[in-house]
């Protein structure tokens, strides 16, 4: 039989069999049921949950107890055109999902099983608990879902399902108005659930309720700024009423690079180099490079004051060395020393990390990193409770200015001219207001541990 023709299936790339699980928020239940029709024109479809869903009115539903019982109940409908719903029971007008091992088993009545499997109680974006999503291991294709209505709306629990868990994946203060790396973010997340449950799978992200063309073209726009995260592609566009999907497919932006700055004398711990201090069972240096490696693929470090030592307590991390051998003369010594580090032709932006600072989770500096790219601001940096705190990330066009800075100001002498050009976000990480300085800092700090 060739392949299913229908615009939805062709937006998918469905292939002959596929087991497709829904994920997110904002239409998941409308692209269930949509799919399930067309796919119903000249193929048999099973249509389920994992989770639970509204009873769907007017549909064949079909309830079953056990695996046993949900085999012996399709049976008669498979190799027939059209489809089926299949649940385990009825609850306050939910239909109840079955658990994810049966998808295997009913694989081969069917050549197409659509599951949903999560629930995002009608909010355009969502986080997952820690018991979600439920989907199947043998699922062939994930669709992860957000609906564009979230877009400029308030980060809180009316427009996003479990706000407080999206708030510590991507360390976003609650409350401002949701932007669109923060849909990015929730995307990036989600993947990485799905990729481990269902390890086979191929991924899409679909930005749902996109109703106008001119909705289409505004979110593509930021849409074509997003680097691979393992997706096939992304969809933009509305199931109702409907606006042509559009795909998206090229994943190659031009990458940011991370420096860290790991050269300072430590001239107020009385030369005890605080880099080299213990920290969770390694250094403080170590933690904060492990930190930036997780949200970062490319990092130079800058050593300066015992450097054999600081190289030493990176053994076996893949970043790049570089020396600086001015460091007394003060921070902006080491900037300038990163900057040379980096090929601003392969590079957007350079985000400065301090080697002091290892309650900066890599949560954050994935967030701080996609929305620098999605923005495009001269210079983006987070803020805790109205302080300014980094890193700080400074775009290309910076770099001539950058390059130019004396003493031991580092970047914000360049930052304070940027005006309008320099974005701050708001998070919920003390971290990144607090370094050591000082002999109790270290402990100060490790009363934050997140």
């Amino acid at each position: 039989m060739p392949l299913p023709a229908g615009p939805l299936s062709r937006a998918l790339n469905l292939g002959p069999r596929e087991v497709v699980s829904l994920l997110g928020g904002g239409g998941k239940t409308t692209l269930l049921f949509s799919l399930a029709r067309e796919l119903a024109r000249d193929r048999a479809v099973l249509v389920t949950t994992t989770t639970k869903i509204f009873l769907p009115r007017g549909e064949r539903v079909l309830l079953a107890g056990s695996c046993r019982e949900a085999t012996r109940k399709i049976s008669p409908y498979a190799g027939k055109k059209g489809y089926v719903v299949l649940g385990q029971g009825v609850r306050e007008g939910k239909l109840l999902g079955v658990p994810p091992a049966w998808i295997e088993a009913l694989q081969e009545y069917f050549p197409y099983i659509l599951v949903e499997a999560d629930g995002s109680l009608g909010r355009p974006l969502k986080a997952h608990a820690p018991h979600e999503p439920v989907l199947p291991p043998t699922s062939s294709l994930v669709v992860i879902l957000a609906g564009a209505s979230v877009l400029g709306r308030p980060f809180s629990e009316e427009y996003v399902h479990r706000p407080q868990i999206l708030a510590q994946l991507t360390g976003l203060e609650p409350g401002g108005n949701i932007r669109p790396w923060l849909v990015a973010r929730s995307w990036q997340e989600t993947a990485a659930l799905a990729a481990g449950a269902a390890p086979r799978a191929r991924l899409i992200f679909f930005l749902n309720q996109v109703d106008t063309e001119e909705e289409r073209e505004k979110n593509l726009a930021w849409v074509r700024h997003l680097g691979p995260w393992g997706q096939e592609r992304i969809l933009v566009g509305s199931l109702k009423p409907r606006v042509e999907l559009v795909p998206w497919a090229d994943f190659h932006p031009l990458p940011l690079t991370a420096v860290v700055l790991a050269a300072g004398s430590s001239q107020r711990l009385g030369g005890q180099n605080k880099l080299l201090l213990p920290w969770q069972g390694k250094t403080v240096i170590r933690q904060v490079v492990e930190n930036t490696l997780a949200a970062m693929p490319g990092v130079v470090v800058v050593t300066g004051y015992q450097a054999e030592r600081v190289a030493g307590a990176l053994k076996g991390l893949p970043v790049k060395m570089v020396h600086n051998p001015a460091y007394p003369e003060g921070q902006a010594t080491s900037l300038r020393r990163g900057l040379e580090a980096v090929d601003p032709a392969n590079s957007r932006g350079i985000m400065f990390v301090l080697g002091d600072q290892p309650l900066v989770p890599p949560a954050l500096l994935k967030t701080l990193a996609l929305a620098f790219i999605i923005e495009e601001p001269l210079a983006l940096y987070p803020r805790y409770q109205g302080k300014r705190g980094n890193p700080v990330i400074f775009a290309r066009p910076t770099f001539p200015a950058l390059a130019g800075v004396t003493g031991n100001q580092g970047g914000r002498q360049v930052l304070a001219r940027l005006g309008d050009g320099a974005r701050a976000i708001e998070t919920i990480f003390p971290g990144v207001i607090q370094d050591i300085d000082g002999p109790r800092d270290l402990e100060d700090l490790k009363a934050y541990l997140y």
